[in-house]
């Protein structure tokens, strides 16, 4: 293909990336064995030789020969390198204090993220000691997380010195399937601990480490104080987002789901965008002054490029160093570089030296999602842009400006699909849309909040930047409100293996490297099949997902319970018992909405409320799903949330009451013979003395029934005798206890077959359309 040969004659620094790249990645896909390094290296060079095998009977010229021989030599020393230093940091000295209440003292070594429960950074350890140990390095025993519970006014910052105490605990994957690893985000940053704080009084002292820190601190705190001070929320938010990311402020979950259906996240998070457009501006500036004719005009050609050099520096330290950042950082310097010497540069040249920098220095840095968006979406946008440039030399330049713009949002976009799907679950279609007028306003946005903050003091003056960027801020947010508010504006897609993401995103590429490399008509036709190969890759996961998709998903939440139903459309019930505390419901809330993005549900029908606290419709509508119907279990009431929606008597479940007249269980009907029942009773008090219908003899044409309870563990074991009883008159097969609560002991040996499945580690339990049970993290049943 065109496209290829172009690629490995003229780009040779961006195909070493990605051999390298691939190279590195295939080493922390193999699990590490000591001292078996070496029969691994034979096998990579085993391998080597017959791919060189190949690669000479079905290469005829030797150039190429050469050229891959090259690429693959270096994906073997990328595999070497990083193998090699993944079974050296195999031994950690915090491994003697996992498990352990602890008092580490180091210097904060990012900068502080926050969210509505607390406050967390990474923390270079220097001295960490528990009663009867103590760990201490000058330079450092290790780096950990640190989340600090309601510390979000703590005065700490990038390099920090502080001491603190808590427990030392090693990260865990994700609880639930499509919950946040922990494990996985700090994975590419080689930490494997984390310390929790409790109690921001456990925060024992936190000052600068040196002048640097106090500066970027002072610098932080300033620039936050003018943004609070002149614009109002969510404006005040949206613009510290568009200057410094989201290491500043914390956004509110409303926020960021707005953007994030409009398929505008990336204006709430500092991302190379800024790096560039500053490194323009400030080069600009200094352009403005340098001559070849006076002194200063001398001074300002030679010194101009540490002092751009220094700008970029700080303003990207100070924006956090994201892998977005560091690429952006490393490209600006390599352009620096290359004026400086009278050399020319390829914009795809420059990210393939770039990405070799960054994997070289840190090679988990390659499964980083940041590290993976930004780089897919940087080579998706200048391919985008070549493939269009041929098409419209010929056309006005303001038509031209936009169809560029419009290659490269799609470029970007295509690129990063595969990988917004594997590690997300979400799809926001009119994403290239609202992109094509976000993206040039958004810089715009971004020229004026420098001037506001340089100029923004200045009678007169100061007042017009102020309203005329506030005036920015409120179309991006109105902008983002209308798309979010698009029917199917945010759409879930089924989880997906490592493997199709990986197929998809090499088919992607190919295409628009075609696209954008090829010089012939034929590329359109090649690139269309490739497109349509990435698509058919990407539905496969969804056809063997709806072949096998549980129809009952039991959650598991720090603060009450909460099951969903999907049926045979993959429309969803869900059941929710409410804490009474609105953060906490705010909490369960957000937390529903990562589970849901990964559930497979296209729409939620109904939302069943089992608990006496009814949240505010408010809390409710920050949900990622929206219920159509509202229905509360205590009152018996109904609330219609959507105006098109009509009640039909087959979406909700059916439901019983006890002697007393309460509700106590609903019953729903998974497939023939199997029945699911899930309980409402919470409170002692109460009582489960309910007969359900018999169970058809066995004697019939049809399969004997399947009856599955699903109870809060702490009603059962305040019940206990009522509960077995009820259990063994209604011949259930499976009971699944909601909660921490162990009720294995109560139901042992009350009935033939009965299996008990608990979330008492934090599991998540999913029931089958043929009644079968599988749970995430352990089984009780007997």
């Amino acid at each position: 293909m065109e496209g290829l040969r172009n690629l490995f004659s003229h780009y040779f620094y961006l195909i070493l990336f990605l051999f390298y790249g691939l190279g590195v990645a295939l080493s922390f896909a193999l699990p590490v064995h000591p001292g078996l390094e070496f029969y691994f290296f034979l096998l990579c060079w085993v391998v080597f030789l017959l791919l060189l095998l190949l690669a000479f009977l079905l290469l005829k010229r030797k150039s190429h020969l050469l050229v891959f021989v090259v690429y693959l030599l270096l994906s073997l020393v990328g595999f070497g390198s990083s193998y090699f230093r993944r079974s050296l940091s195999l031994s950690d000295p915090l491994d003697l204090l996992e498990g352990k209440q602890v008092k580490v003292s180091g210097i904060v070594s990012s900068f502080p993220r926050y969210s509505t429960s607390g406050l967390s950074f990474l923390l270079k350890v220097r001295k960490a000691q528990s009663e009867n140990l103590i760990l201490e390095h000058p330079k450092s025993v290790g780096t950990i997380y640190v989340f600090v519970r309601e510390g979000q006014e703590l005065p700490i910052s990038y390099h920090f010195e502080v001491e603190i105490s808590g427990t030392l605990t090693g990260l865990t994957g994700a609880v639930n399937r499509g919950d946040f690893s922990m494990k996985e985000y700090l994975r590419p940053l080689e930490i494997n601990y984390e310390l929790f704080v409790p109690s921001k009084w456990q925060v024992i002292s936190s000052k600068p480490y040196d002048n640097l820190a106090s500066i970027f601190y002072k610098l932080k705190l300033y620039l936050i104080k003018r943004a609070y001070e002149a614009f109002q929320a969510p404006y005040n938010q949206l613009f510290l987002g568009l200057t410094i990311g989201d290491s500043a402020v914390y956004f509110p979950t409303e926020l960021k789901e707005i953007f994030r259906k409009a398929g505008l996240t990336h204006l709430l998070v500092v991302s190379g965008s800024q790096v560039s457009l500053f490194f323009l501006i400030v080069g600009l500036l200094l352009l403005r002054f340098e001559s070849p004719f006076s002194y200063t005009g001398k001074a300002v050609r030679v010194l101009k490029y540490p002092l751009i050099f220094l700008l970029i520096l700080g303003y990207s330290v100070l924006t956090g160093f994201e892998p977005s950042i560091q690429r952006a950082f490393i490209v600006s310097s390599l352009v620096l570089l290359a004026h400086f010497f009278f050399y020319e540069v390829d914009a795809l040249h420059v990210i393939g030296q770039a990405g070799l920098i960054i994997l070289i220095s840190r090679p988990a840095e390659i499964l980083s999602v940041s590290f993976q968006l930004t780089f897919a979406a940087t080579v998706g946008l200048i391919l985008g842009i070549r493939a269009m440039i041929p098409l419209i030399s010929y056309l006005s330049s303001w038509l031209k400006a936009f169809l560029v713009l419009l290659a490269a949002t799609f470029g970007a976009q295509i690129m990063v699909f595969p990988l917004i799907l594997y590690y997300f679950g979400q799809i926001t279609p009119y994403g290239l849309i609202s992109n094509l007028v976000a993206i040039p306003v958004s810089f715009f946005a971004m020229l004026m909040a420098v001037s506001f903050y340089i100029f923004g003091s200045i009678p007169l003056l100061g007042d017009l930047i102020r309203i005329t960027t506030h005036l920015i801020l409120s179309f991006l947010y109105w902008w983002a409100k209308t798309f979010a508010s698009l029917p199917g504006s945010s759409l879930s897609y089924v989880p997906i293996s490592g493997v199709a993401c990986a197929i998809s995103c090499l088919l992607l590429f190919l295409a628009i490297i075609e696209l954008g490399l090829n010089q012939k008509r034929i590329r359109f036709v090649i690139g269309a099949f490739l497109i349509l190969l990435s698509t058919f890759v990407l539905y496969l996961p969804l056809k063997a997902f709806q072949d096998n998709l549980p129809q009952i998903l039991v959650y598991y939440l720090r603060s009450g319970n909460a099951s969903l139903y999907i049926d045979a459309h993959r429309n969803g019930i869900i059941f929710v018992n409410f804490p009474s505390s609105p953060n906490s419901q705010e909490v369960l809330i957000e937390r529903l909405s990562s589970l849901l993005s990964r559930s497979g549900v296209k729409a939620l029908r109904s939302m069943i409320i089992l608990s006496d606290s009814i949240p505010d419709r408010s809390i409710i509508g920050k949900l990622s799903f929206k219920p159509e119907l509202l229905v509360s279990s205590v009152d018996k009431t109904v609330f219609p949330l959507s105006r098109k929606y009509k009640v039909a008597l087959d979406t909700l479940p059916t439901f019983y009451f006890n002697v007393e007249g309460k509700l106590v269980l609903y019953q729903l009907d998974l497939n023939k013979g199997v029945e699911v029942y899930l309980s409402v009773l919470k409170d002692a008090n109460e009582s489960l003395n309910v007969l359900l219908p018999p169970i058809p003899s066995r004697d019939s044409s049809a399969s004997e029934t399947k009856r599955i309870l699903i109870i809060p563990g702490s009603f059962a074991k305040k019940k206990a005798s009522q509960f077995k009883r009820f259990v063994v008159q209604n011949k259930f097969n499976v009971v699944i206890s909601q909660g921490r609560s162990d009720i294995s002991n109560l139901v042992y040996g009350n009935g033939s077959g009965l299996k008990v499945y608990s979330q008492l580690k934090k599991s998540e339990i999913d029931i089958k359309p043929d009644g079968s049970v599988s749970s995430f993290r352990t089984n009780l049943g007997k």
